[in-house]
C-alpha cells in the first residue's frame, strides 16, 4: 500500500481491509513460529530452543498489539462518524445529532464529547431554560425577567441612613 493511500483528511488512517491484512499476516507469522517452536522442542540445541522461544513470545506480543490497534482504529472511526453526525445550532448553542430533535448539552459535548440530551425547556421567572442533568449547565432560551427588590426603602431622617 502506498503512503498516500493511508492519508485521510490530514490524518493517518488504516482502513478496515488493511487492518484485516495486518491481522492475517500476524496470524501467519504466529503459525510459522509455532511450527518452528514445536520442531525446536525435538532438538537438543539449547541456543536454538531459546531463540525460537523468544521469537514465539515476540510474535505473541505483536499479535496482541495488532489486535489492540485494530480495536482502537475501529473505535476512532466510530467517534469520527459520530462527530460528523452532530451539528451545532447557533440559536442557543445546542448540538443536534442527525435525525434527533432533542438538543444535546453544548458543555458536555464540547468538554468531554458526551452526547447528553437536555431535558425539556421549562418556564423560570418569566423566562425559559434548560438545565443539564449531567454538568448542571443552565441554558436560557428566553432570558428571565429580573424582579424588583421587594420592600420599601425609607429615606429621610427616619430612614435606614438616619444616624
Amino acid at each position: 500500500m502506498l503512503a498516500h493511500e493511508w492519508w485521510n483528511h490530514g490524518r493517518m488512517s488504516i482502513d478496515p481491509h488493511t487492518a484485516a491484512t495486518a491481522i492475517g499476516l500476524v496470524n501467519s507469522a504466529f503459525s510459522s513460529v509455532k511450527t518452528a517452536f514445536d520442531l525446536a522442542k525435538k532438538t537438543t540445541d539449547l541456543d536454538l530452543k531459546h531463540e525460537v522461544s523468544k521469537a514465539f513470545d515476540n510474535v505473541l506480543e505483536l499479535k496482541a498489539t495488532v489486535y489492540e490497534l485494530a480495536e482502537e482504529n475501529r473505535t476512532l472511526r466510530e467517534k469520527l462518524n459520530e462527530k460528523a453526525s452532530v451539528k451545532r445550532n447557533p440559536e442557543f448553542g445546542y448540538y443536534f445529532a442527525d435525525g434527533d430533535s432533542d438538543p444535546l448539552c453544548p458543555k458536555c459535548y464540547e468538554v468531554s464529547g458526551k452526547l447528553i440530551h437536555l431535558p425539556a425547556s421549562r418556564p423560570w421567572s418569566q423566562g425559559v431554560r434548560r438545565d443539564c442533568v449531567e454538568c448542571k449547565l443552565v441554558t436560557w432560551e428566553k432570558p428571565m425577567v429580573s424582579q424588583a427588590i421587594r420592600g420599601v426603602v425609607h429615606r429621610g431622617p427616619s430612614g435606614w441612613m438616619a444616624g
